[in-house]
């Protein structure tokens, strides 16, 4: 019988290699998959299996190649920058996902009903803000021929806006709520055109054997496709198609009454208690919806798909009868100036609603970081004290309000002088002649108030910094710190070093800088809650003024009474009446800290951050130096399934692990040629992707087990994993530990890669100078020297100059694992934890997974060293 041959799968990371450089060929051919991801091969022949060292032999054929580009499913066009205008909806999503570990059905069912409320109110805040711009601003304060209205006759283009000015104020309200129902439109286009190219992918394995959940998809050992929250040994993980349609009806659903409630606020009568009563039965039905498990499910129903077609049928009724009422029935006096009726209010409202739901999201948060300290392990990587979903969620909510609340003021701005790039002091007078919600108001002054004091606070960090850094390289020009000079043993003791030469003293301060920043990961989401966390601080305060500090007059509050006087202005005059008169620090209280100048302030803030987020995406989509800078924070926000927020960015793991799932699949199962071990080396966030796959093919090994034919074996039992630059310990267990977290890990490892008598099949290839990657059995920091046989530590950079070279080696930090001669020497050894003819583990439960090697002959006991 012919020996199965070895297929190595390499999978990249965040930089979106492409495949010629994942394969180190110059030639590439497309094997399977399309233009956004796919799987190569070296085109070349005799490029196609790369010689390796097997038991110590050379081996007559190596592995066959392929790479697993998937970078296109990130990256690619700048317009996928735009992408981040919708960076609220995209961090609401990800919030729920960063909560402690632990499973309590209850509270997770409560967590993930008010993550959704607060995706849901999101969404309601984005849409009122548009609608307050063409409703509000164009279609009620524009109002021409009224003299304490302001003027909008600049407004541009001419052609259209000046017959639209001209129209009564009915008939413009009815055209203002044309662009956010188009928003509306757009957002549903988009999210159905990426729930097909995204949620839509299925995994393509064998035929389904009996016994499945539904009829369709495998049962799975942790519940059907209605449970809360799957995990990602659950065959729903990635299979939410259903659930995002469904919640993109809600969303589009609370869109759409947002719109008609703004719009039919003016109107007396029997509107308004339909309106009311209207509202309350579709908000009523949006929250049993979200109650009921069935629903938020993934389950495929005709039955919720003709509700939801009643359900809009009745509300598209309704918005038909309002129409016809502003265009024919002129129901509405031509009052100009003062603002729509109810506006202010509602944008009031949907603000105390978003406040409210965060600050019950954050009480689940920290209940469930209660009872995950009484169970979790000493060692286990955490991330500000498990309470990384509250800040998340709060960058969220400031960012989405901040953003409403500039595009606002600006617009104003636009329809004031006409101009899309107007000065400073033309944002600051439309803020002052336009009738602008108190909440806007706020929104914008606390974001230029927020700018100054992260300036301030940027700019000490900075210097601290590099006080700290001068500090450190002084000391080090003797010698690295103790912590330092232990690292440098642990990495270069096979070295035969003179650690007492001149030589190796400059050298070891070289490598210790290099060693030092690769520690910055560890700490720099302490520096990012801080800068949050002074956002949070000053946000809550203009957010205590507004429910506070207005219809209630003069209150015995300081603060409030400041600030109100600071928005108080002189008759006949463009002052505050407490700068008519030369007073002490009038050049603060009267110019930057004048509540005129932070809302102008604010929204130009505003708008400008969205300007410089949508270019520096448009850049790390299309630079390579940038999108590696910066791609490993987007790659983590879009890599969860959009179980919270439809409308956020789409989820590339959706694609990602059904075709690496059905390729690994295919090569262990081939009916045409013999079955092939299979070697998946997966670099930074591809080992991420390999993990969600192991999982998912355990669960499908679990599903076939009952029908699988004797002598078949289990799909995992031909698979080894060889992860490098590896980060699902070092950020993902500690970032994400309901999923990623070290219990997790160790399931992977003894339970996964591994049979019962045997080791695992599992290296993980790390160094002291990777800024990302790291050690999978113990850290961060890592422990020097492991002991551990998955841990195979290299030696980066090189201590000496290379013969004939007059330059010392530079850091490879992150990057080239592949080109280091031990990475093809655990390869090969990889490939012999694979049976040439796998079977099923053995019925010894007392057999631990960790033992048994010396029964077998030991397989590379000792981590291979460079």
């Amino acid at each position: 019988m012919t020996e199965p041959e070895i297929v190595e799968i390499r999978v990249h990371g965040v930089s979106g290699t492409p495949p010629e450089d994942l394969l180190d060929v110059p030639l590439v051919a497309q094997q399977a998959g399309d233009g956004k991801a796919g799987f190569y091969k070296p085109r070349l022949s005799a490029e196609q299996r790369d010689p390796r060292t097997i038991d110590g032999k050379p081996a007559t054929t190596g592995p066959r190649l392929e790479g697993y580009a998937w970078g296109g499913l990130t990256s690619g066009a700048p317009s996928r920058a735009l992408w981040l205008l919708l960076l609220p909806f995209t961090l609401l999503n990800v919030a729920p996902r960063l909560r402690p570990g632990g499973r309590s059905e209850r509270t997770l069912r409560l967590l993930w009903f008010f993550s959704r409320l607060l995706a849901l109110a999101m969404t309601v805040l984005i849409v009122a803000a548009v609608a307050g711009v063409t409703v509000d601003l164009f279609a009620y304060q524009c109002a021409p021929g009224v003299p304490a209205g302001p003027s909008c006759s600049s407004a541009r283009p001419g052609w259209l806006m000046h017959p639209l000015l001209g129209m009564s104020n009915e008939h413009r309200a009815a055209v203002g709520a044309l662009v956010p129902l188009a928003v509306l439109a757009l957002l549903w286009q988009l999210s159905g055109r990426t729930i097909n190219n995204y949620e839509g992918i299925p995994i393509k394995t064998a035929k389904v054997p009996r016994g499945a959940s539904d009829g369709t998809r495998p049962a799975t050992r942790d519940g059907g496709p209605d449970d809360v929250e799957p995990t990602l040994g659950s065959r729903w993980m990635w299979e939410n198609e259903y659930q995002v349609r469904r919640l993109r009806h809600l969303h589009l659903l609370a869109g759409f009454l947002t719109i008609l409630w703004i719009v039919a606020y003016p109107l007396s009568g029997a509107w308004d208690g339909w309106r009311k009563w209207g509202t309350a039965a579709v908000v009523l039905y949006i929250v049993v919806m979200l109650l009921w498990p069935a629903y938020t499910g993934r389950r495929q129903s005709a039955v919720l798909f003709v509700i939801s077609w009643a359900v809009w049928g009745i509300l598209v009724a309704y918005a038909a009868v309002l129409a016809h009422t502003l265009i024919w029935g002129h129901p509405l006096p031509n009052t100009g100036h003062g603002g729509l009726p109810g506006y202010a209010g509602t944008a009031k409202a949907i603000f105390s609603v978003l406040i409210g739901l965060y600050l019950i999201f954050s009480a689940l948060i920290l209940f469930m970081s209660f009872r995950w300290a009484k169970v979790r392990g000493h060692d286990d990587p955490r991330s500000l004290w498990d309470g990384s979903a509250i800040v998340l969620a709060a960058l969220a909510i400031f960012l989405g309000a901040v953003f409403s609340s500039g595009v606002y003021v600006f617009a104003a701005a636009w329809l004031h002088t006409g101009s899309l790039k107007p000065g400073f002091g033309e944002v600051t007078t439309a803020a002052k002649d336009f009738q602008v919600p108190d909440v806007i108001r706020d929104a914008t002054r606390a974001y230029a108030v927020s700018v100054a004091a992260l300036a301030v606070l940027v700019v000490g960090i900075a210097l601290a910094f590099v006080a700290n850094r001068i500090g450190r390289l002084v000391h080090l020009r003797k010698s690295p710190t103790e912590e330092y000079q232990q690292m440098l043993r642990a990495a270069y003791r096979g070295g035969d070093v003179d650690w007492d030469s001149n030589d190796a003293k400059a050298r070891a301060k070289q490598v210790a800088k290099t060693f030092w920043l690769a520690r910055r990961v560890d700490v720099a989401h302490k520096f990012l809650a801080l800068v949050i966390s002074v956002g949070v601080i000053i946000t809550g305060f203009f957010t205590w003024l507004l429910i506070f500090g207005t219809d209630r007059g003069r209150s015995a509050n300081p603060f409030i009474n400041w600030h109100n006087s600071l928005n108080t202005l002189a008759a006949g005059s463009d002052r505050p009446k407490s700068c008519t008169a030369e007073t002490s620090w009038t050049w603060a209280r009267c110019g930057f800290l004048s509540a005129r100048s932070l809302e102008g302030t604010g929204a130009y803030l505003a708008v400008l951050t969205i300007v410089l987020l949508v270019g520096l995406g448009a850049a790390a989509f299309r630079v390579a130096r940038t999108r590696r800078s910066v791609g490993i924070l987007w790659d983590l926000a879009s890599f969860w399934p959009r179980s919270a927020h439809p409308f956020a960015a789409p989820c590339y793991a959706e694609r990602a692990v059904p075709d690496l799932v059905t390729r690994v699949y295919w090569h262990a199962r081939d009916e045409k040629d013999a079955p092939r071990r299979i070697v998946v080396a997966a670099h930074s966030q591809g080992t991420v992707i390999s993990m969600a796959t192991f999982f998912q093919l355990k669960a499908i090994d679990d599903a076939e087990a009952p029908s699988r034919p004797a002598g078949t074996a289990p799909v995992l039992s031909w698979v080894a994993f060889l992860s490098f630059g590896c980060v699902l310990r070092r950020l993902y267990a500690k970032f994400f530990p309901a999923y990623f977290g070290v219990p997790e890990l160790e399931k992977l490892r003894d339970d996964v890669l591994s049979v019962r008598g045997r080791p695992p099949r599992w290296r993980n290839l790390w160094r002291y100078s990777d800024y990302l990657g790291g050690q999978v059995t113990a850290g961060p920091p890592p422990v020097h020297p492991s002991s551990d046989p998955i841990e195979v530590e290299l030696v980066d950079p090189g201590w000496a100059r290379p013969p004939g070279d007059t330059q010392l080696p530079r850091a490879d930090m992150h990057s080239n694992y592949w080109r280091d001669p031990v990475f093809a020497e655990q390869v090969g050894v990889l490939a012999t934890t694979v049976p040439a003819v796998p079977t099923e583990a053995p019925t010894d439960e007392s057999a631990d997974p960790r033992v048994g090697a010396a029964a077998d002959g030991p397989v590379d006991a000792a981590p291979k060293r460079a």
